[in-house]
């Protein structure tokens, strides 16, 4: 359900700096709302082109309840889609456990969201 609460968030707060996507889930409930997860997911990604803010979409490669082809496809219907982490064998419930995953929501922080300042022309 992450990617749906992020997606109601990021169509209703016009001033949000940044979307995160991740394809994760809850071990203790996936067994039961698989198919409520999944649909959830392909009924929202229509929504995806509407989204203002800057969006990182986070996927395993290997997810066995969502697909990686979709989040391909919400990368893909992004306007202001940031450098992707797709994690090569990573699944639907042990993303969290890839050092890259941490790396890079450290980047989105610190790299990607960091306001510029505007260079000024002291000579």
């Amino acid at each position: 359900m992450t990617f749906f609460f992020s997606l109601l968030i990021a169509l209703e707060v016009s001033s949000i700096r940044g979307t995160v996507i991740i394809f994760v889930g809850n071990k203790d409930y996936n067994h039961n709302y698989n198919n409520a997860v999944a649909c959830a997911c392909i009924v929202s990604i229509n929504k995806v082109p509407r989204i203002v803010s800057p969006v990182l979409v986070i996927h395993g490669t290997e997810d066995e309840v969502i697909d990686f082809t979709h989040g391909l496809a919400i990368y893909e219907r992004c306007p202001r889609a940031l450098a992707p982490l797709w994690i090569e064998g990573a699944g639907h419930n042990d993303i969290e456990l890839y050092s890259q995953y941490l790396d890079r929501l450290k980047r989105l922080i610190n790299v990607d969201l960091t306001p510029k300042c505007p260079q000024t022309d002291l000579m």
